[in-house]
């Protein structure tokens, strides 16, 4: 796994904000092309954006729904569980579920844990 950039303040990186772009780009299997066209931009804007250059929160929230990912995917400091899976299947729509489904169970216990230890 990649180290995750996290700014001083706990946000992450605009680097770190690309490299989530282009996994939700993968995991619903479209180019950067198909992405651009979905969006409305042209491809060059997708690079950039991938590249963690230029992204403002209206594109995460409009990239996100044409991707089909909640937008925590893209702002939690962790890993999405989803992203660690590497089964061939994961585009299947059942997969996708599941995968969303035990990753909202994980976040929910972190969360009772961290309330838990306070």
């Amino acid at each position: 796994m990649q180290d995750m950039h996290i700014a001083e303040d706990g946000r992450l990186s605009g680097e770190e904000l690309g490299r989530r772009i282009e996994r939700a780009r993968g995991l619903a299997g479209m180019s950067q092309s198909k992405l651009a066209s979905a969006l409305g931009c042209d491809q060059s804007t997708i690079s950039r954006l991938e590249a963690g250059r230029g992204l403002e929160s209206a594109d995460l929230e409009r990239i996100a729904e044409v991707t089909g990912l909640p937008i925590d995917f893209f702002l939690r400091l962790e890993e999405p569980v989803g992203v660690l899976l590497r089964a061939e299947d994961t585009q299947a729509p059942a997969t996708r579920l599941a995968v969303e489904a035990f990753s909202r169970f994980v976040s929910d216990y972190e969360f009772l844990l961290d309330l838990h230890e306070a």
